[in-house]
Formats: structure tokens, sequence, C-alpha cells
């Protein structure tokens, strides 16, 4: 299930949690973008294939620029290590 978010999650009920098989299998069918959520160094230093480095400070620093860096109609995958 998917939907579009045009704010920030109010609790953890209304973020939709995914396995890693099945990010993988969005991702890979085009259905999905991974987000490397890291600072900009540990994203350097490694990443899983394809993903997109969007850090959480950028995020938190604004949000309406991290949005407008995301694209759009893909389901968004958030990840760190």
């Amino acid at each position: 299930m998917s939907r579009a978010i045009n704010a920030a999650p109010k609790s953890d009920d209304e973020v939709t949690r995914v396995t890693a098989l099945d990010a993988f299998k969005r991702v890979q069918a085009g259905k999905a973008i991974l987000y490397d959520t890291r600072g900009a160094e540990y994203f350097a230093a490694g990443h899983a294939q394809g993903a997109i480095s969007l850090p959480v400070a950028d995020i938190e620093r604004d949000p309406t620029d991290a949005r407008r860096r995301m694209v759009s109609g893909k389901l968004a995958v958030f990840y760190c290590t």
C-alpha cells in the first residue's frame, strides 16, 4: 500500500513499513525510490545500489526543499544502517 505524503507523519501509525525484500522488489519494478538518510560521508563510503542521498539533517533543516528533491509518483523508501 502506498499513499502520497504531503506532511510529516504525526505518529508511527501513519508510516507504512515494508520489509527489505518488499522494498527491493518495488525498487526493481520501478515502483519505489530508495533514499539513504545517513550523512553524506556515510553515503559516500557505501550505499545500496540505486539509492539517492537525502540526509535526515537536510530533511529536518528544510522539509520543503527535501520534498522537491524527491521523485514524485513513486513510493519513497527511506533507510539508514
